[in-house]
């Protein structure tokens, strides 16, 4: 399960404000919505690239920590997201 609480994120002039919602296990989910609406930031707020007021869960853990502990597992993240872990 993810769930998103109270996601909130700016990035200059745009920003994302209390999005919430939930995705079961074994469940699709679909992010749709017009050209600049904000889709790419908030899958980039759950992978942990942009800085982030609000909570993110994957399972029961929070994934502030979660993703930075399991990190391990994607070796090539660090690289690919150059700039992001300043």
């Amino acid at each position: 399960m993810l769930k998103v609480e109270n996601l909130s994120v700016q990035k200059g002039d745009f920003s994302l404000k209390k999005l919430s919602f939930e995705v079961e296990k074994n469940s699709y989910f679909v992010i749709l919505g017009k050209t600049g609406s904000g889709k790419t930031m908030l899958l980039e707020s759950i992978a942990g690239i942009n800085k982030i007021e609000g909570k993110l869960f994957f399972e029961q853990d929070e994934m502030r920590f979660w993703f930075y502990r399991h990190l391990h597992r994607w070796p090539r993240a660090k690289s690919c997201y150059r700039g992001a872990w300043n």
